[in-house]
């Protein structure tokens, strides 16, 4: 996985915890798994693409943002591996370059407006003295693309 910042909670740590659970869910081992840290700029998801292909063969890439990804895909393609023939890539947010990138980019979409909707609803509830849930669960959509089918 290329993550974010580790410090960046929502879209660094909570998206890495994330990735390790539900890959730890799906039966793999927690120590075959792989990450480097990004900064979600696509020359942060080159530099960690190329740090992982120096410690390990890999299958697959989840990058925690389609910048990274497409970073990510960058460096694969510089280096004569095929995109998803050799190792798909996906990412998260959905981003409109990853439609027009090519191969088109495999993400995860989560509804940014609904996001932004349900947190000003709890900061109008907790400026009104109103208890609200400090964790809250968005639906998402895997698109599926070039870069994984």
């Amino acid at each position: 996985m290329i993550t974010g910042p580790l410090w960046d909670k929502a879209a660094g740590y909570d998206r890495y915890t994330g990735f390790l659970k539900a890959s730890i869910e799906n039966g793999l081992n927690q120590i075959d798994l792989i990450y480097k840290e990004g900064d979600f700029t696509i020359s942060s998801g080159y530099e960690a693409m190329k740090k992982i292909l120096k410690e390990e063969r890999v299958e697959a890439v989840f990058a925690a943002n389609d910048f990274m990804a497409l970073g990510a895909i960058k460096y694969l393609l510089d280096n004569d591996i095929k995109v998803p023939q050799d190792i798909k890539v996906v990412g998260f947010d959905d981003n409109p370059i990853a439609k027009i990138y090519t191969p088109s980019l495999s993400t995860v979409k989560i509804d940014f407006y609904r996001a932004g909707v349900l947190s000003v609803n709890a900061i109008i509830s907790c400026i009104n003295g109103i208890e609200v849930e400090n964790k809250m669960l968005l639906e998402y959509e895997i698109i599926e693309r070039q870069s994984s089918i």
